[in-house]
């Protein structure tokens, strides 16, 4: 190994364990700390990339790192570099494929997402995979009003896991697009009681509370929203949380 090769796996190595650290600060509820550390590992990790990084574990991280950013088109560029690499294992593949189809719906082709989708769970069905597909039926029935599949999918991956927030979440983003707001903010205050920070339920309550002219309650749950990281995995962005706040003034 050459100086140049210890200096490409030492700056990867670096910023895939700032990422770990960052995401415990995360996960410890200190939030500002953890984006001072996201940053860090950012900047590491496009070192690594700038000097030929080849590790599929190191670019797996900076693939991550990047979605959580919404730097989508990049993350897709990063994953179709790793799915080239030799080595993966079967459970890599499958992971990474998930990723690259949820870069592929928030670039906007939700059709080529969710037909990537069903093929992986072809292969097998994991919780991610139920929250990643459910988000995008969701979504999709939406656009078209058919809600039919949607409902049998998440009410599938409820009887998987029925304490998995971000299902629950995406039976009461389901209950909200079908008219049911009642069923809707059930299914969001029970998935604040699993993690009271999480920012798609708190933003189901804003619009929903908005909508029913409680703009008190509405400013105080998308505020709280706002605060904290919105997850790639579902259908709710910051971009629309932000654009609700202003309807709510």
């Amino acid at each position: 190994m050459g100086i140049f090769d210890m200096f490409k796996k030492d700056a990867g190595s670096r910023a895939y364990h700032k990422h770990s650290q960052a995401n415990r600060m995360n996960d410890m509820g200190k939030l500002a700390e953890a984006e001072a550390m996201y940053r860090e590992a950012m900047a590491l990790y496009l070192e690594a990339e700038a000097k030929g990084c080849d590790s599929a574990k190191i670019l797996t991280g900076f693939s991550v790192l990047l979605m959580r950013e919404a730097n989508y088109k990049k993350a897709m560029e990063v994953l179709e570099k790793i799915l080239k690499l030799p080595g993966l294992t079967g459970e890599d593949a499958y992971l990474l494929y998930i990723d690259r189809a949820v870069c592929r719906w928030k670039l906007g082709d939700i059709d080529l997402a969710i037909e990537e989708m069903e093929e992986c769970g072809e292969q097998r069905k994991i919780g991610l995979f139920y929250n990643v597909l459910g988000a995008m039926l969701v979504e999709k029935a939406a656009q078209t009003g058919d809600f039919s599949r949607a409902a049998e999918f998440v009410a599938e991956a409820l009887d998987y896991d029925e304490d998995d927030i971000i299902s629950i979440d995406n039976m009461g983003w389901l209950k909200y697009y079908t008219g049911d707001r009642p069923a809707a903010c059930a299914e969001f205050k029970k998935a604040l009681s699993k993690n009271e920070r999480y920012s798609p339920a708190l933003s189901g309550l804003a619009l929903i509370a908005f909508e029913e002219g409680d703009s008190a309650t509405a400013r105080d749950y998308i505020g709280r929203a706002l605060s904290v990281h919105f997850p790639t995995t579902s259908p709710v962005t910051r971009k629309w949380a932000e654009e609700l706040q202003k309807k709510i003034g």
